[in-house]
């Protein structure tokens, strides 16, 4: 690694058991970190669906969502990345926080990741995405969320997109709840549509 880094270039854990904790930031501008006001703005708005949940990021760049998400109550994180220089410092920061128990990391494509869950059968209660291109990628994502069946009954999706992109109204089972523009970002979160029995 070998590179020197400012105290100012850590990221912090905003709020819960780990406040304060500090955790170790990419050494390139290829992984791109949810700034924290950003962060604590998205875990405003889903403070009450995190406890006890069920968590995935589909990009996991640092770790960071997973780990504000396990350190305000969530039950487990699942991060995905297909990035090697990701995957690593995602172990570093898992292991920063204690929480290699609560926590799986899955190295590769995320649309492999989908298809292999999908045959298990598991659910997850909120789903983070920050794909590091916009525009069809987006569409691309929400639709294989659609297609493997992976949220819970009462799953959310929050979408992390550039302020000028316009994400999609709905998809086959996701709905738009919620989205709020935080300077160049802008946050939309999707609800699962509840399917008839």
């Amino acid at each position: 690694n070998g590179i020197q880094r400012e105290e100012g270039d850590f990221m912090r854990i905003i709020a819960g058991k780990w406040k304060g904790k500090k955790l170790n930031t990419p050494p390139d501008s290829r992984i791109r970190p949810t700034l924290d006001r950003v962060r604590e703005a998205i875990f405003s708005m889903i403070a009450f669906d995190i406890p006890s949940s069920d968590v995935l990021d589909l990009f996991g760049g640092t770790g960071v969502m997973s780990l504000e998400a396990l350190s305000r109550g969530a039950n487990s994180a699942t991060i995905v990345d297909n990035h090697k220089d990701s995957v690593t410092l995602i172990k570093k920061n898992v292991g920063l926080c204690g929480a290699n128990a609560q926590t799986t990391i899955f190295s590769g494509d995320y649309r492999d990741f989908l298809a292999k869950i999908n045959k298990t059968g598991n659910k997850f209660d909120i789903i983070f995405v920050d794909p590091p291109y916009q525009g069809e990628m987006v569409k691309e994502v929400l639709e294989e969320i659609d297609k493997n069946d992976v949220c819970g009954r009462n799953g959310i999706v929050i979408l992390e997109t550039a302020r000028d992109f316009t994400p999609p109204e709905q998809t086959q089972h996701f709905i738009k709840i919620k989205e709020k523009n935080y300077s160049k970002t802008k946050i939309s979160v999707y609800q699962i549509q509840q399917k008839e029995i």
